[in-house]
């Protein structure tokens, strides 16, 4: 597999995962910056993509951020991000999840929409 998307799968494995709390009182859907979100060690989905698209872009790959719906009425999203490293495994493709064990393929996300950055 690609080892540039395993080395960044497993830096996200290290920052905790969290879900954004929801209600009123709350403004809705902020993504923080990746500095901010390795300083607190902590972030939800679009955050931790955020990092992982970063990294990928640092280290040279070519990098897309994902969304999906979780839910059949599409009222729930969760977002990823994909690398490809062109220079080490040309035209490959790894979805980097922190909730998954390990970097997947992007034909697993069919209904996925994506946006290279």
């Amino acid at each position: 597999g690609n080892t540039i998307a395993r080395s960044i799968h497993q830096m996200l494995r290290d920052i905790t995962f969290y879900r954004e709390p929801a209600g009123p009182e709350y403004p809705g859907e902020v993504v923080q910056a990746p500095a901010l979100t390795i300083a607190i060690n902590g972030g939800d989905c679009d955050d931790l993509a955020v990092v992982a698209a970063t990294a990928g872009a640092v280290l040279g790959c070519e990098v897309a951020v994902g969304w999906y719906s979780t839910d059949p009425e599409g009222n729930t999203a969760h977002i990823v991000a994909a690398v490809r490293d062109g220079w080490y495994h040309p035209g490959s493709w790894s979805v980097i999840d922190a909730q998954k064990k390990e970097p997947t393929n992007p034909d697993s996300l069919r209904e996925a929409s994506w946006l290279r950055v």
